[in-house]
Formats: structure tokens, sequence, C-alpha cells
């Protein structure tokens, strides 16, 4: 059996290199979007309609943190979208039917927002920013099998 040289030796550790390159996924690879939240916050109902379509009145929300008494904050639902407007105004967004995403700091992308900075509070069952890319808070939970289940936000108020 013939030898091999030095440079053999370098050839077949940049081809392995080069293998396990490709075949392994990229951490960088970006997440389709499924809504741009800056579209849909602190829009009218006209406008988001305008956007997603009719809306499908489900109940007047009652919150008196949010100022909101029984028919000032209508709660709509469009697909699997989630919308109560406050002062006239979609601030609390929920996007629901997300059991296909992996649950990690990337699923933020799903609301078409970049990941800039690490989440404030993170654990198995929820990830949280706040005061973040023009958004009060934003929340992603797990589903308890490693996946998203919902992404909740809330736009201006607490």
């Amino acid at each position: 059996m013939k030898k091999l040289k030095w440079y053999h030796y370098i050839a077949l550790v940049f081809t392995l290199l080069f293998i396990i390159n490709i075949l392994s996924p990229s951490k960088d690879e970006s997440i389709e979007p499924i809504i741009q939240y800056d579209k849909i916050a602190q829009k009218t109902q006209k406008e988001v309609e305008n956007l997603l379509g009719k809306g499908v009145f489900t109940e007047n929300i009652q919150d008196k943190k949010a100022n909101c008494s029984s028919s000032d904050c209508p709660h709509y639902k469009y697909g699997n979208l989630e919308i109560t407007y406050i002062n006239g105004k979609a601030d609390w967004i929920t996007v629901n039917d997300l059991s296909k995403f992996d649950y990690n700091e990337n699923a933020i992308e799903l609301v078409g927002i970049k990941q800039k900075k690490q989440p404030d509070f993170s654990n198995s069952t929820v990830i949280r920013y706040y005061n973040f890319d023009e958004f009060n808070e934003l929340a992603i939970f797990a589903n308890g099998n490693g996946k998203v289940s919902y992404i909740y936000i809330k736009a201006k108020t607490k």
C-alpha cells in the first residue's frame, strides 16, 4: 500500500470540513414571516381589514390596565390572527397555530422582526422581549414539544 503524503491528509481534512459544512443546517437561516408586525400594529381596523380582509368579531375585552370598558376594545379574528383594538388601534396581536416552527429566539422572525437583541426573559415555556422594535412586549409561547404554540404582542399598552 502506498503511503500518503502530508498534502493528501490536508486535502482529506478540507474535503471533510467542506462536506460537514454543506450537510449542517445554517444557524443564520432566516424564517419566512407569517405577518409583518409593523404593517398591523397601531393601525386602525379599516387599515387592518384592507390588509387582511374582514375580521370576525368575537367579543369586547374589558381590562382596567388598558383602560378598556365593555365596548371600547373589540376583539377580532382574522384566520390565525387575533387582534384587540385599543383606542381604535390594533394593539394586542396574537398569532396562533405555529406548531410547525421550532421554539427558540429565531421565532421572533415569524412576525417580521429580525433578531437584534437577547430576550429579556427566557425559559422552557416563554421567551419575552420588552420595549423592543417599537412594541411594548412580545412573548413567544412554547407548546411543550419544542415547537411554538403562539406569539403574543402588546404594541402600546402595558
